[in-house]
């Protein structure tokens, strides 16, 4: 029965067509992470990324070829992360999220340029895009630290008008915002395609 029980939770926290987090499990890890950094007194990051130009490659390609390239997209976000307590989610359509507990700012770039450069390996074609033959993805970060004035909602909205930024600023990018600083950060990882990256921050 416990195996059954496990199975089905299991289940309810998978994303059906991707295999990997839903929007269920995405908000309950976030709010458990959240709280983990309120306690220990730790910052915390969240990467939201969009598939850019996504409708005009299911247009293009059709649904079929587009729920392939959801599931290869998922496939490469996974491989980003290693931690239990990082979470790659499906947020809801084209669009995901990376919850990375315990990371700063440094780290989570590291880790988004890590996502990008895995889906620019899979040269998938995409030849309705308005910003590359490929397939590509744009990025928001938002860092904060864990405080009780502040909520979970409030890093979600930074991280998701972080990704805003990107999609204006040309797509294909990454913005992040560190409430640490204040500092505003836009990269291109195709500027420095051999770039690795800062070294991660564990807290």
């Amino acid at each position: 029965m416990a195996w059954a029980n496990e199975n089905l939770e299991a289940l309810a926290n998978s994303d059906g067509l991707t295999k990997i987090g839903n929007r269920r499990r995405f908000e309950s890890f976030l709010t458990d992470e959240w709280h983990r950094a309120i306690r220990f007194k730790t910052e915390i990051s969240l990467v939201m990324i969009d598939i850019d130009h996504f409708k005009l490659y299911n247009d293009t390609y059709g649904h079929q070829a587009g729920d392939d390239c959801l599931q290869r997209v998922a496939e490469a976000f996974a491989r980003a992360i290693k931690r239990p307590t990082d979470l790659v989610a499906r947020f809801g359509g084209e669009e995901f999220a990376i919850v990375l507990g315990g990371t700063d700012a440094a780290g989570a770039i590291q880790i988004a340029e890590e996502a990008m450069l895995n889906i620019r390996e899979l040269r998938i074609p995409h030849r309705a895009s308005e910003t590359s033959e490929y397939l590509t993805v744009s990025a928001g970060i938002a860092t904060m630290f864990g405080k009780f004035e502040l909520s979970e909602i409030d890093l979600i909205e930074a991280a998701d008008r972080a990704l805003y930024i990107a999609k204006k600023s040309g797509r294909d990018r990454i913005h992040t915002y560190d409430q640490m600083t204040g500092a505003h950060h836009d990269a291109n990882p195709l500027a420095a395609p051999n770039q690795t990256g800062p070294p991660r921050v564990y807290q």
